[in-house]
């Protein structure tokens, strides 16, 4: 239960550190700093996004090794390793880009950290009281009943990550044969989630970013 703990903290910690960076070279216009010195406002997205999306994907990289080395974490070895590297692709990709959008909304950084954080801290907390009690209490597992928590990204994270982990606890692995019908189809729904997700919050950033003065 290691990884159902502490997993969905690694996954989303990033989140309110990137939009911390974000706001900041926004608030100390370091921006307009760069489009003085001739760089084009796409390239400098394009650069932003594909640098912390690799160090998003060192990260679970070195979780991996290190995960597979110790050979305890179930997590990360009993499950399908292609559906495995899917949902991590995915959700990095969903995580910058949720990170620009919330950076929209924000033009000081320390405000903008404070909220990611709580962000990160309420979906660990009522993520885990809400997924519990549901298996527990429930028995038909209806993941119609969850859509609406499906439309926050981070909610959406901490479910996959912690299906994966409950799963790997109990050596019940997640593949791509019963992704649709393990505990109702829970980890395809994430995966979709996932993957509406990355454009939509994209497509909202750019428009925020139009409007911003």
């Amino acid at each position: 239960y290691f990884a159902m703990i502490f997993m969905p903290y690694i996954l989303l910690m990033l989140m309110f550190l990137i939009t911390g960076l974000i706001v900041y070279e926004k608030q100390e216009r370091l921006r307009e700093i760069m489009l003085m010195s001739g760089l084009k406002m796409e390239t400098y997205f394009v650069v932003t996004y594909i640098f912390y999306f690799l160090q998003y994907a060192a990260m679970i990289f070195v979780l991996w090794v290190v995960a597979v080395a110790l050979g305890d974490l179930q997590t990360f070895q009993i499950h399908d390793q292609g559906l495995l590297f899917v949902f991590f692709f995915l959700w990095g990709n969903v995580m910058v880009s949720f990170s620009f959008m919330l950076s929209s909304l924000f033009s000081d950084a320390k405000s903008a950290v404070t909220c990611t954080f709580m962000l990160m801290m309420l979906t660990n907390i009522c993520g885990g009281a809400i997924n519990w009690g549901y298996v527990r209490f429930q028995s038909d597992l209806d993941q119609a009943k969850f859509d609406g928590y499906m439309c926050v990204p981070s909610f959406v994270a901490f479910r996959g990550i912690w299906w994966l982990s409950v799963s790997g606890a109990a050596y019940q692995p997640i593949t791509w044969e019963n992704v649709g019908t393990h505990a109702n189809g829970v980890m395809a729904r994430v995966l979709i989630a996932f993957a509406w997700q990355w454009p939509v919050w994209l497509l909202l950033w750019g428009c925020r970013e139009k409007m911003r003065p």
